[in-house]
């Protein structure tokens, strides 16, 4: 029965919190490997000790995930490096290959710019005046984050075919490379925090699950 309802993912918000339960217990208190099945007796004596409630268990739980995946979040940051930079942008999208060489050989000799031409093009840039962005490269489609990768701020780019069939014109205007903050660190220790607590459940599937079983999980 156990099993149908984990299966079912109707256990899952409860596990959840068992186990993060328990992580602010032993963030608290210390200790090795979360005890799910005695879970309450510790969490009772733990409890008392944790004066504000809720923030208080928010703040454990936070320099917790903090210490088990903070280097290897760093980690992550540096293998995606550019990736992340943000860029901003002038663009134009067409499905007319003439109407794009049009736009390029006017922006490029400054007889209109993107603002006068944003109204003819065919994406949510018409209601900015062509401007784009912040945006990473993750959230942009081959080919044109590749070629926002090579261009320089400033120059108007030749029509870039992308792969729904439209052209885009576009011009770089800003590149902020990404720096390692607060918020971006916690972005990554919740991703990979996350990715750990699929893999936790996981491995209380592949347990044998009854009312009075002893269940565990392997920290991080």
């Amino acid at each position: 029965m156990l099993r149908a309802l984990l299966a079912a993912g109707l256990l899952q918000p409860w596990l959840v919190r068992a186990i993060e339960r328990a992580l602010i217990a032993l963030a608290v208190g210390g200790g090795s490997e979360p005890d799910l099945a005695s879970l309450d007796a510790l969490l009772s004596e733990q409890q008392r000790q944790l004066e504000g409630g809720g923030v208080v268990q928010i703040e454990a739980l936070r320099d917790w995930k903090r210490q088990r995946f903070e280097e290897q979040a760093y980690q992550r940051f540096l293998e995606r490096g550019s990736k992340l930079d943000q860029f901003w942008m002038s663009l134009l999208q067409t499905n007319d290959p003439h109407l794009a060489q049009e736009w390029f050989f006017q922006l490029r000799e400054g007889e209109a710019g993107f603002g006068d031409l944003a109204p003819a093009s065919l994406g949510a840039e018409r209601a900015s005046a062509g401007r784009l962005g912040p945006l990473r490269l993750t959230e942009l489609q081959p080919p044109l984050d590749r070629l926002l990768q090579r261009c320089l701020p400033g120059e108007v780019q030749p029509p870039l075919a992308l792969p729904s069939g439209r052209l885009v014109v576009l011009r770089l205007d800003e590149r902020l490379p990404v720096r390692w903050d607060d918020s971006l660190r916690d972005a990554f220790v919740d991703e990979l925090y996350r990715a750990w607590l699929g893999r936790a459940l996981e491995q209380l599937r592949q347990q044998e699950l009854r009312p009075d079983a002893f269940c565990s999980i392997l920290l991080p």
